[in-house]
């Protein structure tokens, strides 16, 4: 049986790998040799990484703005930015001023590295959906998007 892209053995081993689990505890839980396990852990991850990576284009390509966002930028002014481009696009937004911040500073987390904060986007879609990407992440797709401003 499938779970979208991946199929329950998959998902079995990458949720066991993600629980510390080695490859050979896995490998005599499943009845499979440590060279069967690694390479399902190895597709699967390789499945899930294409899997974001086309999720992040699409959404690049269909998101009403982009904001790109430098690491000097005070996140405090962030929702203000936010606000004005969704407004320019017609977009209704589904957080007030104070969501918006705490979404944006909780999701950025995960654009930290040694020094700080870097770069970032973020997508605000017609829906009013709000997405966060660390820039690294995104930096090859970002001709797909429509409209990119930087702060």
């Amino acid at each position: 049986m499938s779970y979208g892209l991946l199929n329950r053995v998959q998902i079995t081993v990458l949720a066991l790998r993600d629980k510390g689990l080695g490859l050979g505890e896995i490998a005599r839980m499943l009845g499979l040799s440590k060279q069967a396990v690694w390479s399902i852990e190895k597709r699967a991850r390789r499945l899930l990484e294409n899997a974001a990576k086309t999720l992040a284009a699409y959404e690049l390509a269909t998101a009403a703005s982009v904001i790109v966002v430098n690491p000097d930028t005070d996140l405090a002014k962030l929702p203000s930015y936010v606000i004005r481009e969704a407004d320019a696009n017609g977009v209704k937004l589904r957080l007030d001023y104070a969501g918006i911040y705490v979404f944006v500073r909780n999701e950025s987390k995960k654009c930290t590295r040694d020094n700080g904060l870097d770069n970032f986007a973020i997508l605000i879609f017609r829906d009013g959906r709000l997405r966060v990407y660390c820039l690294r992440e995104i930096e090859s797709l970002l001709d797909l998007a429509g409209k990119i401003v930087e702060v």
